[in-house]
């Protein structure tokens, strides 16, 4: 009876040992993804101190996703070989880098290293932690459970990073562009001590070899559900780098937003849309749930045009939302569609590719949005942008409506 006992209390301290685990990598992997984002209501900020134009705030933010890239074709095979914590220990550091950074910037070729950094350490993060995450998992939990979890402390981190960085700034009176990053730094130092603690989940074998970077692929069975999954995600994620790159130079000008906090907290009210919906909608039936993003795309897309041509910024947050709750469904779906259709030895691969088109619908646009508008202006820009992207939600739509057999819900059929 003793020996039953000790046999229970030993795993019950296991099973809360391995929630304990996976808390301090759900927290670091929050942290490092409120890190990219906070800098986004302090761009006017910046504009005014080193005195660049809007072009030059996209170029910013699409630094950042080139350092994402890079993490995910060059580094993303890496913590399979040396590790889940040596990778997450590196994005780390490469997170506190680019923080001490933005620290000390005096011009803008320091912000750009910056951000290149913070996206470095997103890169790392975002397939690394996911699956460290799911095997460190207690037996007991699901392991869509875990999957779950991370997607929502992703989004979420992505949401929290705005929110923050606009309350400090608004509401510290001394030298809130520096406050700001300490509390980050002590932030990021802690989580990098608090990491290294936890056990490694992969065996490594001598010697190590330096995998290959990963190829841009789409098997021939997997070519119809990428393509219904790439338009709206492609849509989506250039929808977010619109409000993740200029939302609070319009909110500032012309709609006479002048509070970083609330600036910050409509960048946030954006990407809890997209949250939200996937949390709230993760039983919904592929097929219905993609036609309903792309939909909630359409009407989110049209309106921002709205918003810009009535100067509302009540209008331009709510349009965003809706946009974000479009592009949370039809991600997290599309996601899975993909997958779904694909050879489990190629998943990772393709997976990668599809990732690889959404990133570029996030910075290219973005980059478009700046181009133009040094010469019709940011507000006349971005309602031809949203209207372009109603036109591209309007056809994922289509897309989805025609291509998706109505058995497919469980993508059981794969069109060839």
């Amino acid at each position: 009876m003793h020996n039953v006992s000790t046999a229970v209390a030993t795993a019950h301290h296991r099973s809360r040992r391995g929630v304990l685990q996976v808390v301090v990598i759900a927290c670091a992997y929050l942290l490092i993804m409120a890190g990219t984002t906070l800098p986004t209501p302090l761009y006017p900020i910046y504009r005014e101190e080193f005195g660049f134009s809007v072009f030059v705030v996209t170029v910013i933010f699409a630094t950042y996703v080139l350092g994402v890239l890079a993490a995910l074709f060059g580094v993303g095979r890496w913590s399979d070989v040396f590790g889940r914590m040596p990778m997450l220990a590196a994005a780390l550091i490469s997170a506190i880098g680019s923080t001490v950074l933005f620290l000390v910037a005096s011009d803008l070729a320091v912000l750009l290293i910056a951000r290149f950094f913070a996206g470095l350490s997103s890169g790392i993060f975002v397939g690394t932690a996911t699956v460290y995450i799911v095997e460190l998992a207690p037996k007991k939990w699901d392991p869509a459970r875990a999957s779950f979890l991370a997607t929502a402390v992703n989004v979420f981190g992505l949401g929290v990073g705005p929110l923050f960085g606009g309350l400090v700034v608004q509401f510290i009176d001394f030298e809130p562009l520096r406050t700001v990053f300490w509390i980050l730094l002590a932030l990021q130092v802690l989580a990098l001590l608090a990491v290294v603690f936890v056990p490694e989940t992969v065996t490594r074998h001598r010697p190590l070899r330096i995998p290959a970077m990963h190829r841009l692929t789409v098997p021939e069975s997997t070519r119809a559900a990428f393509r219904r999954a790439v338009l709206p995600g492609v849509v989506g994620f250039a929808m977010l780098g619109l409000y993740g790159a200029v939302a609070p130079s319009l909110l500032r000008d012309p709609m006479g937003i002048d509070s970083v906090a609330v600036q910050g907290a409509a960048v946030f009210a954006v990407f809890a849309g997209s949250a939200v919906m996937q949390l709230a909608t993760g039983s919904v039936p592929e097929r219905r749930l993609i036609l309903i993003g792309c939909g909630l795309l359409l009407l989110g897309c049209v309106g921002i045009s709205a918003a810009i041509w009535w100067n509302s910024a009540a209008g331009f947050v709510i349009a965003g939302i809706v946009g974000g709750a479009g592009q949370g469904a039809t991600m997290s779906k599309g996601v899975a569609q993909v997958s779904a259709a694909t050879p489990a030895d190629q998943r990772a691969a393709t997976t990668s590719t599809l990732f690889f088109c959404f990133y570029l619908g996030l910075a290219i646009p973005a980059i478009g949005i700046g181009a133009a508008a040094l010469e019709w202006g940011l507000p006349h820009t971005t309602e031809v942008f949203g209207l372009l992207c109603a036109a591209g939600a309007a056809a994922a739509l289509l897309v989805n409506y025609r291509g998706t057999p109505a058995s497919g819900d469980a993508m059981a059929t794969v069109e060839h």
